[in-house]
Formats: C-alpha cells, sequence, structure tokens
C-alpha cells in the first residue's frame, strides 16, 4: 500500500489523480493549493503534517504545479503585481513549502516526490511566459532537489503534460511542436499514464530513476 499526499492543482485533476493512486490500492490525502505569504506557508505545512498523520506516513507527494490562474492567458503588459504574486510567488513557495514539509516522513520511508506540469514551460507560450517561467524554475527545483534529497533514498522527478491538458487556452501558447502528436488521448488516459509513470519512478530502486522529466503530449516535445 501506498500512502500518498496530492497537493495544490485544479480540483478535478487533483481528485482524478487522488482517484488514481487509489485504485493502485494507495490511500491518499488530497491539500489544497494556497497563495503566497507566511500564513499560507504556515497552512501548508499544518495540513501536510496532519495528512501524514492521518496516513499513518508518508511514501508518495505529487505537488501539481499550476492552478487556474496560472492556466488562464495574459500578456506581459497586462501582468499587475497580484498575478505576479500569484503565479510565481505562489507556485514556487507552495512546492518548497510541500517538499519541505514531507521531507521527514519521505526520509523515513524512503520516499518519492513527482512534479506534475505542462510542457509549456520547457517550449515557453506567448501568452503564458509568465506562469511558463514559474513552471521551468519549479521543474528546476525539483532537478537541484533530486540531487540533495538522493543521499536519503527520496527520489525527485517531473511528469510534464501536452498543453491541451492543462491550459484554459492552449492556443493562445502558440507553441509550435516538432511534429504532430501520435495519438490523441482523452484527459483520463493522460492522468492514467501520468499515475503510471509517477508510481513507476516511486517504485525503481532509489538511485536509479531520479532527477528526470517524463512526458506525456503524444510525442511533440522531444527534449530532455
Amino acid at each position: 500500500m501506498i500512502r500518498s499526499i496530492v497537493v495544490g492543482g485544479p480540483a478535478p485533476v487533483a481528485e482524478s489523480i487522488a482517484d488514481a493512486l487509489r485504485g493502485d490500492e494507495g490511500r491518499v490525502v488530497l491539500v489544497g493549493a494556497c497563495s503566497a505569504s507566511a500564513v499560507a506557508g504556515d497552512e501548508v505545512r499544518a495540513q501536510i503534517a496532519r495528512a501524514t498523520l492521518d496516513l499513518g506516513g508518508l511514501d508518495l507527494l505529487v505537488v501539481l504545479g499550476w492552478d487556474e490562474v496560472a492556466a488562464t492567458p495574459r500578456t506581459l503588459v497586462g501582468t499587475d503585481d497580484e498575478a505576479v504574486e500569484a503565479i510565481w510567488e505562489g507556485s514556487m513557495q507552495s512546492m518548497l513549502w510541500s517538499i519541505q514539509s514531507a521531507i521527514p516522513a519521505l526520509r523515513a520511508s524512503r520516499g518519492s516526490i513527482a512534479l506534475i506540469l505542462p510542457t509549456t514551460g520547457m517550449s515557453g507560450g506567448a501568452a503564458y511566459a509568465l506562469a511558463a517561467a514559474a513552471w521551468e524554475g519549479q521543474r528546476i527545483l525539483a532537478k537541484a532537489a533530486s540531487r540533495q534529497l538522493a543521499p536519503d533514498g527520496i527520489a525527485v522527478n517531473s511528469v510534464c503534460l501536452g498543453p491541451e491538458f492543462v491550459l484554459d487556452d492552449p492556443g493562445a501558447a502558440d507553441v509550435h511542436f516538432l511534429a504532430p502528436p501520435a495519438a490523441q488521448p482523452t484527459p483520463a488516459e493522460v492522468v492514467a499514464t501520468a499515475t503510471g509513470f509517477v508510481l513507476f519512478a516511486h517504485r525503481s530502486p532509489r538511485g536509479l530513476l531520479t532527477g528526470q522529466t517524463m512526458v506525456i503530449d503524444g510525442g511533440r516535445w522531444l527534449a530532455p
């Protein structure tokens, strides 16, 4: 049995991931995303502490690195300070707080961390410039965390989804992929594949698969 906490993201996506993890005979607690502030940081830490206690430990932390605000297209000129705080500070700090809070329990179980993001962070996006910078910052933070946490037996990996499954207006990203998709999966198939990647990484020997990015976009974005 895998004891998991799923943090952040739009509720329907988080719930779908949680349901898929439960279907693997696991136990899951959902923790909502918070805005960037010291109070929110304390709230995230408290929620993860309560969830870990309820689960009787923690094996897997899944962090969804976007929310409805970040998924909304906007121009750089039209981005105010409030949006910057919500998209950049909010996403980065929520991820950092979540990882920090989970480390003691994951160290005890030699567990793992999975960050789920859109591929727009790697490719950039015309109307998602700020969000793309935040998403790529999270992916780089995950890679850096994988190096620091490897001696503790904690694996950290990222799973990136095609923009059509994340963004409110994928066309506004104006991303031209190298090739057409090999398939047009349904959202349910994408969730199932993402969950499968997360579980595969979690079950691999701790030193074998960490610091990696697994991409689910039909083979369009061919990048590490």
